[in-house]
């Protein structure tokens, strides 16, 4: 586990600023985090929960989660560590990671 210390305001700008930048309200974007979370068993957030984290309150763990599989990015880029958005997410690349595995035994069984 990496734990990560940042400028809160930072974090509190860049909730703020991603929803924005999609054209948002605090209120559709966190229906639309609900909806997602329902599919992919991620934790709701509350009605103001969003207000909240934009007011200064740092979120748990589980409603980050739910947060950047929302916005589609990576921890690091929720965090600021790379500014590339497209910058892959956790689950991109253990996909890529088995992808690579898979290949790897195709490789092996066409050897053999």
């Amino acid at each position: 586990l990496i734990i990560i210390v940042i400028n809160n305001s930072y974090l509190i700008l860049f909730f703020a600023w991603l929803r924005e930048k999609r054209n948002l309200t605090q209120t559709k974007a966190t229906k639309e985090m609900n909806e997602l979370a329902e599919e992919e068993t991620l934790e709701k957030l509350g009605t103001n929960t969003l207000r909240t984290y934009e007011a200064g309150r740092f979120p748990r763990i589980e409603k980050l989660k739910t947060i950047k599989t929302y916005y589609n990015v990576s921890y690091d880029y929720l965090f600021g560590v790379t500014d590339d958005e497209n910058y892959p997410t956790d689950e991109q690349v253990i996909k890529n990671r088995q992808a690579i595995n898979d290949i790897k035994k195709i490789l092996t069984n066409l050897n053999n």
